[in-house]
């Protein structure tokens, strides 16, 4: 899984991106849990390498984000067809989901991090930061609907990486600014939606679903978002009249 490499940071093997996508095209099409492992692996060698340029390190986070697609989108529809008495091969595709999640909003998150530090290339990839934003809020929630699979508990870290990341929409003032997160019909929003589909999942407590229903509990959410907003002040008091 590339793991030996870390230690290594100047001969970094994914610093090639024609050797990376040389990589991907040989993933195994009908195996979506080897093509999202092998991915997620990659992410998870580049978090925490300062020896990439920014522009670079973006370029091929994006790129692994772009090929997982079809495997990810695989792997939940295989995880909530299955039967719930396959206690090893659930076991499986969970692992790959939810590792899957974590890397990739570790590497958004490691790259605004990179970002917000100055390092090599910040000016260059400036335009790259509210989308990288969120990416990672959409990763970070797509790791509470893993937990939320599984009936887990409240996880500290990643609500913590949810507050840090919108707190970098905010300071850098595009948190309500409209960006093609990614292609495709339902790819426009703005990292205060990815917040919020965070949030209101959440809230409503789907976790108390089936899995299928929490599918639906979570598409409801995408669509009922853009009627949400977050405001600094109260909303106006209204009075209620209520006739006896």
């Amino acid at each position: 899984m590339l793991k030996w490499i870390v230690g290594s940071k100047a001969d970094h093997p994914l610093a090639d991106i024609r050797q990376v996508r040389d990589m991907l095209a040989e993933l195994p099409a009908n195996d979506s849990v080897k093509s999202l492992s092998d991915i997620t692996g990659w992410l998870e060698s580049v978090v925490d390498v300062d020896s990439f340029k920014l522009d670079r390190l973006y370029e091929l986070v994006d790129t692994l984000d772009t090929a997982a697609k079809t495997p990810q989108l695989r792997l939940v529809q295989d995880y909530l067809g299955m039967s719930r008495q396959q206690k090893f091969h659930e076991n499986k595709l969970w692992t790959a989901g939810a590792r899957f999640a974590k890397a990739l909003a570790d590497a958004y998150a490691w790259f605004l991090k990179q970002y917000e530090s100055g390092a090599s290339g910040a000016l260059m990839v400036r335009k790259w930061v509210p989308v990288a934003c969120a990416r990672a809020l959409r990763g970070r929630a797509q790791e509470l609907k893993w937990i939320m699979l599984r009936y887990g508990r409240f996880e500290p870290r990643v609500w913590a990486s949810i507050a840090s990341l919108y707190g970098i929409a905010e300071s850098g003032k595009f948190a309500d600014a409209p960006v093609a997160i990614y292609p495709g019909q339902h790819g426009n929003g703005t990292a205060q939606q990815e917040y919020l589909k965070a949030l209101m999942l959440w809230a409503a407590s789907a976790d108390v679903l089936p899995p299928v229903r929490q599918e639906v509990a979570e598409r409801v959410v995408q669509t009922l978002s853009r009627f949400f907003h977050i405001a600094f002040r109260c909303f106006p008091r209204r009075t209620v009249r209520v006739r006896s």
